[in-house]
């Protein structure tokens, strides 16, 4: 894509986003755009400058240079130059009156976006992100407070006792914190937490990012992943994509180990390492998306565990409460992706369950068994490869419900295999939808792929493991399993 056609639809995408009308295709685009193009990072962090800068004139600020009726104007001249083809297209899907103020600053993002944006009185060289958006913040006494789109420099602090802030750094870091936190910005690449729920997703030219704790040193390879710290107690690190180094201590030459996507530990406050099993959202903060702060409240599946020992593994199981949806990732240690079959999209009964996103290589593990807890009566489904003989154990307790769901199958290495967006593309597999009915609160043991293990690498296993979802159990089945025991 050059670059005029980039910068014309990252006007449309951000200003869909910024007020609010962003559809979930375009909200992924966006992102996509951002985590895979460092030109594209650069054009939407000059937009929201200029977002800022229009929000002044919009509250009776000038523009540095010009009167306010000058700035008017010259957004007049701007639009009526520019953007007289493509008019009443903004007017529809914009729809607010202030949001044509937005219109202004992305007309000069295109006149100026061959050019780095340059410093200003307000945003000191030295910064190097801005605050995207803050969400239920409650600022720590004493601390500094921030407003949206300020800017962060080095070492500047947030002390907060609750809420979430995101921010998105110049070099393409998207960073999410929740309090209770305290951190340091020590500089572009580096932070210093003291405590708090930190994630972070790396571009390319930010490699080498890190989080320093009181028990651990993270080092970014390329990846996004999630730490949170208890002073007191320990330090919990998780890898959603790429890998980590972690170096126990805080100095970076103490030993450590290498983390891949799928892995998690815990570092406790003597250096001692283990295995975290089962990641979910009141343990970490999931992997940051554009203004996405929906809490994950109440969920039916607790936690998940399985019988691997933790010398032999450091994988985890992690529980996505509320998240199945299109596009959403099937396994830890891939990127494939669930989708419906074809573009009528997912089945109905799917749609927001909480899910298990497992290990795609323990499709090998011919003694494997998993336990999910489960915190409620709840419908509890198994999501089975189609290419695969069903194991004894699934149909002895579940039932096919006679539906399938698709799988997008996408690798980090392989550039040539990408997922895409929307229901019924790039479907490689498909998976058919096992139900078994749960009447009581407790633990359900399901078990292997497969019966005979298999020697041969995961990767030339042309079968997929299992997925686990649950929903709330319908108040029919509910009743006319009580009245079957009476």
């Amino acid at each position: 894509m050059d670059r005029s056609a980039l910068t014309l639809e990252l006007i449309e995408l951000a200003s869909a986003y910024q007020t609010g009308g962003a559809t979930d295709d375009e909200r992924a685009r966006l992102e996509r755009l951002l985590e895979d193009s460092a030109e594209a990072r650069a054009i939407y962090l000059r937009i929201a400058d200029d977002t800022v800068t229009l929000n002044d004139v919009r509250l009776g600020s000038p523009l540095k240079g010009a009167s306010a009726d000058e700035a008017g104007d010259a957004c007049a001249v701007a639009l009526d130059r520019s953007f007289e083809p493509r008019r009443r297209r903004w007017t529809l899907s914009l729809g607010l009156a202030a949001a044509s103020l937005a219109l202004c600053g992305v007309w000069v993002a295109m006149r100026g976006a061959t050019s780095p944006p340059q410093a200003t009185a307000e945003e000191p060289k030295d910064s190097f992100a801005r605050i995207l958006n803050i969400s239920n913040v409650d600022w720590a006494g004493g601390s500094a407070v921030y407003g949206e789109w300020d800017r962060l420099g080095k070492n500047d602090a947030i002390k907060i006792d609750r809420g979430r802030i995101e921010i998105l750094y110049d070099n393409g870091v998207q960073f999410l914190v929740q309090g209770p936190a305290d951190l340091t910005f020590v500089g572009e690449r580096r932070v210093a937490a003291t405590s708090g729920k930190l994630v972070a997703r790396v571009s390319p030219e930010a490699i080498g990012f890190k989080i320093t704790t009181p028990h651990a040193v993270v080092i970014d390879r390329g990846t996004a992943f999630g730490v949170t710290v208890e002073p007191e107690r320990q330090t919990d690190v998780v890898v959603y994509e790429g890998m980590v180094d972690l170096a126990v201590g805080e100095a970076e030459s103490m030993h450590g180990q290498r983390l891949a996507a799928g892995e998690a530990l815990r570092i406790g406050s003597d250096g001692t390492m283990g295995r975290i099993a089962s990641v979910a959202s009141d343990l970490f903060l999931p992997p940051p998306t554009l203004g996405d702060f929906t809490p994950l409240n109440g969920r039916l599946i607790a936690s998940v565990a399985d019988n691997l020992p933790s010398s032999e593994t450091t994988k985890y199981y992690r529980v996505i409460g509320q998240g199945f949806r299109e596009d959403c990732q099937a396994f830890v240690d891939r990127h494939h992706q669930w989708n419906g079959v074809d573009d009528r999209g997912l089945p109905p009964f799917l749609a927001n369950c909480d899910y298990v996103m497992t290990f795609n290589d323990d499709k090998v593990n011919a003694e494997l068994q998993i336990a999910v807890m489960l915190t409620r009566p709840a419908r509890l489904y198994v999501l089975i490869d189609n290419r695969v003989a069903k194991p004894s154990w699934l149909t002895d307790d579940f039932v096919d419900t006679g539906w399938d769901v698709g799988i997008d199958e996408g690798y980090d290495d392989v550039p040539t295999v990408k997922t895409a967006v929307g229901a019924g593309r790039s479907i490689e597999n498909t998976c058919s939808v096992w139900r078994r009915d749960v009447l009581s609160p407790g633990s359900i043991a399901l078990g292997p792929l497969r019966d005979v293990a298999v020697q041969s690498h995961p990767r030339s296993i042309k079968q997929l493991m299992y997925g686990i979802a649950a929903s709330e159990l319908p108040l029919s089945a509910a009743t006319h399993a009580a009245r079957s025991e009476n």
